[in-house]
């Protein structure tokens, strides 16, 4: 192998055959996976002669011991309120961010977002001055953002689409996932799905729209418009939308509904039941997110899982490479989703025996 001239952390990621993310991880000593990804990372850097930048080399390490010397950073934390009403996977995001920050010694204040699109967020002068970074949990607010990286300071953002190429953000797999629920209802003849939640206003509603769709097409499938349940991901808001679907006679109604989330997948199967509809029987029922609050509820729910607590570790670890001089462009880092067969779309555990990730 030919060696590059002044290799990247780009060249040796290439060559490792891993992600930029998963090389910056190996040399700062932070989580690095599996023994043969730092192998083969090692191997690379080697074979290059790699050589790691001034800045590269004081990245933050993960749960290094008080000491009087240590850089200490405040960051400002952004996200939705924890509402049950809602979606409270945000919770465990948050968690992930929060361990992994305070064992880098980062004070963090956090700012709760409101529901209500008529509430103004004001942001006062010394938040803007005292705080090194700003992390964006579940929703960026735009003029926030664009605030604080016209002070030049970093953002990191979560769950939704980031401001510019500059800046790192952190998703589920949203596509996968969707396609292996979909795959799976028309392996079990649901040939007519209908799909319930938004899909414009958030990068998750989207792709998992999208997905949907695109599964449909591969198959051969137009999907009828008017199978389309519009609501937000509020159970109330929810429950209302999907009364009006089982109003209409059975022949004209899908027997598999597609869920954009758990919230919506449970007002679904609460309103079927209410209809004395059998679920799965009489209508399959698949969530989305994996959701800490539904878990629990029977039938058991089919959905479709990521590990949270990890997309808030991550999160907090790109803002200390950010803040310690990292400069490399923006990474956009993609959480693998695991597919969870449940009784709700009469999905036996089997479907997915060794509970394999969507890819």
């Amino acid at each position: 192998m030919a060696k590059v001239s002044r290799p990247t952390l780009q060249d040796v990621a290439q060559e490792a055959g891993v992600s930029i993310a998963s090389v910056s991880r190996i040399l700062n000593g932070v989580q690095s996976g599996s023994s043969e990804t730092a192998r083969r990372v090692h191997t690379a850097i080697r074979e290059l002669n790699y050589k790691p930048s001034s800045s590269t080399k004081s990245l933050p390490r993960a749960r290094t011991p008080a000491s009087d010397d240590i850089q200490t950073y405040k960051v400002h934390v952004f996200t939705r309120k924890f509402d049950a009403a809602r979606n409270v996977f945000y919770h465990q995001i948050v968690e992930g961010c929060f361990d992994f920050l305070a064992n880098n010694h980062v004070h963090i204040k956090v700012t709760y977002l409101s529901y209500s699109p008529k509430t103004q967020l004001k942001i006062d002068e010394a938040d803007y001055q005292m705080h090194d970074a700003a992390l964006f949990i579940g929703e960026r607010v735009e003029e926030v953002a664009q605030e604080y990286m016209r002070r030049g300071k970093p953002i990191v953002v979560v769950d939704d689409l980031p401001p510019d190429q500059q800046t790192d953000w952190i998703i589920p797999d949203n596509y996968s996932g969707m396609m292996t629920i979909v795959r799976q209802f028309l392996a079990h003849g649901h040939r007519k799905l209908a799909y319930a939640g938004p899909i414009h206003g958030a990068i998750a509603w989207e792709e998992r729209h999208h997905a949907f769709l695109a599964i449909l097409a591969e198959h051969g499938i137009t999907f009828d418009k008017s199978c389309h349940i519009d609501c937000v991901p509020d159970f109330n808001e929810a429950s209302q939308a999907l009364a009006a679907f089982y109003a209409k006679p059975a022949k004209n109604r899908p027997a598999g509904i597609v869920c954009a989330n758990d919230i919506i997948a449970s007002a679904a199967i609460e309103q079927a039941i209410k209809q004395n509809l059998r679920v799965p029987e009489d209508v399959a029922i698949s969530g989305f997110d994996h959701d800490l609050t539904y878990q629990l509820m029977k039938p058991r729910l089919t959905t479709v899982s990521f590990p949270r607590d990890a997309m808030g570790r991550e999160a907090a670890y790109r803002i200390l490479a950010r803040l310690k001089g990292e400069s490399l462009p923006g990474m956009k880092i993609v959480v693998p989703t695991t597919f969870i067969p449940g009784e709700s779309a009469g999905f036996d555990i089997t479907d997915n025996p060794a509970g394999r990730q969507s890819r």
